[in-house]
């Protein structure tokens, strides 16, 4: 079809191809304008079910009259009328899966999007009409930074416009019958329920979850098994692959991906609330970092930093120093003991089995059971024990190392999903934390790790 000209319009290129359309990018040779058109796939001609759709799209889509929606021109048809197509805005950018396959937003570009995402739903929703298939690639991202939703062509009224329109609405579902992409769609959804704005919501909290960690929640290698997730498992927390996330973030996210419809957001203006107060909040951190800080005088300072070491010494010889002469941790003897049937993680496989914490109070060491010919027998065990006791805490890992405050252990499991992850967690124990994802060629953690005093991890992974 490129280069041919369809009523006033002369198709330029093929942008893309769907289950519903296929869309061209044209001319307006009568406004001069770059436009979109969206055509019925040639096996669809003759499906009357899958023409209305195609029309209900348009009259769904035509309806809506917002600045992050892509807007719908006409229907027109082709001069033998024998195929609709619709005219819509043609946006220049990317697709915020294109975006996403380059990693997740930083937390502005995260609050950013979803704040109009939801203004763009809220929009919909208030003239009856639910997306149900939000998802990354119906989200386009424009060149000036903004979101427009495309695609409402699975869009469903909530408002009864007559007999035809209900008939319509049974013969598309069907009994049973589920139209949507699944690993966005919601439990309700799922089962083949009766869906509204809510589940718009749900979808809408696996794009943000996406958008943050650059990690789908629940989609799976199998679609039975992401389906599944959906239905029953919950989401990892955020705090599993982003070290900081502001609680109300974490919060309107886990309450937007509910089970069950009457546990989420009851609308998504609640959703835009929370999001737009995230954004103030954010706005005024950045303008004090921002602020251009009082200068002193140099002597001032000198004069300051002084009278502060003058302090500290004092304070040291009279106060706080122990008394004597000894300045140094008391010599500590320990004895460890390996769980029956393991060996220490050492030698030409594991390696960096043991560390000691800096304020030499804590040991951590690795530890394995040996298979056949001595190779390893499931994964290795991080054994975790305060010198001066004989508890110890079990992490599966591998490469001990602490914290420069020795408050928190670093370490690297191995065969996970996501292949090898350094990870770190506190030594009185607590939330075990994801620091990074890495390739792991040998499969055995790599090489050795170190926490540097100024918060940096180094570590080599081959």
């Amino acid at each position: 079809m490129i280069g041919q000209t369809i009523s006033h319009y002369r198709i330029e290129a093929k942008l893309g191809q769907g289950g519903m359309g296929e869309v061209y990018r044209a001319e307006d040779t009568s406004l001069g304008r770059p436009v979109a058109l969206k055509f019925l796939p040639e096996e669809l001609y003759a499906d009357p079910i899958a023409h209305k759709r195609f029309l209900r799209e348009a009259r769904s889509a035509a309806a809506l009259d917002h600045p992050y929606i892509c807007n719908v021109f006409e229907v027109a048809s082709t001069q033998d009328g024998g195929t609709d197509f619709i005219v819509m805005e043609y946006v220049e950018g990317e697709t915020l899966q294109a975006r996403l396959d380059r990693g997740p937003l930083s937390l502005k570009e995260t609050l950013k999007l979803g704040s109009e995402l939801a203004e763009a739903l809220e929009s919909a929703h208030e003239k009856g009409i639910v997306h149900r298939d939000l998802k990354p690639s119906n989200i386009m991202l424009t060149p000036a930074g903004h979101a427009k939703v495309m695609d409402f062509g699975l869009a469903k009224r909530l408002v009864a416009e007559g007999a035809d329109t209900q008939d319509l609405s049974s013969a598309l579902t069907g009994t049973g019958a589920v139209l949507g992409t699944l690993p966005y769609m919601s439990p309700e959804h799922i089962r083949g329920q009766a869906v509204d704005h809510r589940s718009d919501i749900f979808s809408l909290g696996i794009v943000l979850y996406e958008a943050i960690t650059g990690v789908h929640p629940f989609r799976k290698s199998q679609p039975g098994e992401t389906a599944g997730s959906i239905l029953k498992e919950e989401p990892p927390p955020l705090s599993r692959y982003v070290a900081e996330v502001p609680g109300l973030l974490r919060h309107t996210v886990e309450k937007m991906l509910a089970k069950d419809p009457t546990e989420r957001f009851q609308s998504v203006h609640e959703v835009l609330t929370n999001l737009n107060r995230l954004q103030e909040d954010s706005g005024k951190v950045t303008m004090i970092q921002d602020e251009k800080p009082m200068r002193m005088p140099s002597w001032v300072w000198f004069a300051v930093m002084a009278a502060v070491c003058a302090i500290v010494l004092v304070a040291w010889e009279f106060w706080l120093r122990p008394e004597g002469t000894n300045t140094s941790v008391p010599l500590m003897r320990s004895s460890i003991v390996l769980p029956e049937g393991e060996r220490l993680a050492s030698g030409s496989t594991y390696r960096h089995a043991v560390a000691i914490s800096p304020d030499g109070r804590w040991v951590a060491y690795a530890s394995y059971k040996p298979g056949d010919g001595d190779e390893p027998d499931g994964d290795p065990v991080i054994n975790l024990r305060r010198l001066d006791q004989t508890e110890v805490r079990r992490i599966s890992g591998l490469n001990p190392f602490f914290s420069p405050d020795s408050r928190q252990l670093g370490f690297v499991e191995i065969g996970t999903e996501r292949g090898s992850q350094l990870k770190r967690t506190p030594v009185e124990g607590g939330r075990t934390e994801l620091v990074t994802d890495f390739q792991d060629p040998s499969g055995f953690g790599g090489y050795g790790c170190a926490w540097l005093p100024d918060g940096r991890i180094v570590f080599g992974p081959r």
